[in-house]
């Protein structure tokens, strides 16, 4: 909003587009979730310990919800920012 704040090192990244998302990804020997791998991972987290709608008004600490884990234990899964997942599902070759 047309200020400049210092990067944060304990937030959560914000301000990066599909490209730059999927490019670190690579860089980190990773890949980008298909959404159907993001939506089981974050099946059973709890909303009421999230940050939704930026209600600290911005993003919280990476860990600040440790407490409140998906069904399989992943952790922040709910707010914040949005979040990239793939085009592609892995091993399914491109038409």
């Amino acid at each position: 909003m047309g200020e400049r704040h210092e990067i944060d090192p304990a937030r959560i990244v914000v301000h990066v587009d599909y490209e730059q998302a999927q490019a670190f990804a690579r860089w980190a020997g990773k890949r980008l979730p298909t959404e159907f791998e993001w939506e089981a991972a974050a099946a059973g987290a709890d909303p009421q310990r999230a940050n939704l709608d930026h209600l600290a008004f911005g993003t919280t600490s990476a860990g600040a919800y440790g407490d409140a884990p998906s069904g399989i234990g992943a952790v922040q899964m709910l707010g914040d920012v949005w979040e990239w997942t793939s085009m592609r599902v892995p091993g399914v070759p491109r038409l």
